[in-house]
């Protein structure tokens, strides 16, 4: 994806692809995420979700704003874990905390 343009989801399937991975939000909604959705939405495409997590926040904060993104875009869940929409937490940083808390954070998000 390329920030700030919608990405060509048809074009994308007719490459062969089956499934798409989209930026919700990092301490507030991404600005594309809706409009990047919608499009890929459209086509037959699995999505998912996700959010860049930031362990020095309040975990609970992050989730209830991920849960409220997606209730806006309308998550699919089929209970086909094979063809249902993903959400996936993104963590590349420990923000200055040790190993323990930072997996604390993310446990608090099972």
């Amino acid at each position: 994806m390329t920030y700030d343009l919608v990405t060509d989801w048809s074009k994308q399937v007719a490459n062969g692809a089956r499934f798409a991975f989209i930026k919700s939000s990092e301490y507030v909604v991404d600005p594309g995420f809706i409009v990047q959705w919608t499009a890929a939405r459209k086509t037959n495409l699995i999505l998912g979700a996700w959010h860049y997590f930031h362990p020095n926040q309040n975990a609970i904060t992050q989730a209830q704003l991920q849960i409220s993104i997606l209730k806006q875009v309308g998550l699919n869940w089929t209970g086909d874990p094979k063809t249902s929409d993903k959400v996936q937490l993104d963590l590349e940083t420990m923000d200055g905390l040790d190993p323990i808390t930072v997996a604390k954070g993310c446990w608090l998000l099972v």
